[in-house]
């Protein structure tokens, strides 16, 4: 009623005249009537306790999300704030990268090879490494083509695409992830390697040389 009064004054209105205009004005928590309102049957009336962050209430007491997710939206609202597990991501295909942006970049195929690398990469890497300097993209798929079809199919496909951004990267770019994939086939090849040593339990003097000497090389990298 104060408000109806205050805006009746500021607007040099009767209260009756803007009671007409606004409707009756019903205090939150209470009826027509100005009584309190009991609170609805079965409800549990539900209070912010202490150090729990603010919380809007309905009349009744309860949070007013949980008012409204009785229907309608808030039945959508619950099945978003359920928990949804989270995929598992698998290892990055290492190998599929350096072939990829050796074949955009034979000059990157020069390099190390060693036990850690895989055949089939090395294979791949020797043949652009042949391969007249400067060779565009075409020429090295048809050099590759005979030896691993599927791979360069794929690597058609992805370029074409350009689902990997790779054809995007300069050289010097492309560079340093091929040299950080490497070197974490590399890290991959070692780990392996030691954990079988450690697996078969070290018994003789040179398997724990072994040992050692994978862990050093391991250190290095």
């Amino acid at each position: 009623m104060q408000l109806i009064h205050r805006l009746a004054e500021l607007a040099g209105l009767g209260v009756a005249e803007v009671e007409r205009y606004l409707g009756p004005v019903v205090a939150p928590g209470r009826d027509d009537a100005g009584r309190p309102r009991a609170p609805r049957a079965g409800a549990e009336r539900l209070a912010p306790t202490a150090g729990a962050p603010d919380e809007a209430f309905s009349a009744e007491g309860e949070p007013a999300w949980r008012g409204a997710a009785r229907g309608g939206s808030g039945g959508r609202w619950r099945e978003r704030s359920r928990f949804v597990p989270r995929v598992p991501v698998g290892k990055p295909d290492l190998e599929a990268r350096i072939r990829l942006l050796a074949a955009l970049h034979p000059a990157l195929a020069a390099g190390e090879r060693g036990e850690w690398m895989p055949e089939p990469l090395a294979a791949w890497l020797d043949t652009l490494a042949a391969l007249p300097p400067g060779s565009a993209f075409a020429s090295v798929c048809e050099a590759l083509r005979q030896d691993a079809p599927e791979a360069v199919a794929r690597l058609e496909r992805e370029v074409a695409t350009d689902a990997s951004a790779a054809a995007a990267l300069s050289f010097d770019e492309a560079r340093v992830e091929v040299e950080a994939a490497l070197a974490q086939l590399r890290e991959r090849h070692l780990s392996r390697l030691i954990d079988e040593l450690v697996a078969g339990g070290m018994a003789s003097p040179e398997e724990r040389q072994r040992y050692q000497s994978l862990m050093a090389m391991r250190r290095r990298t």
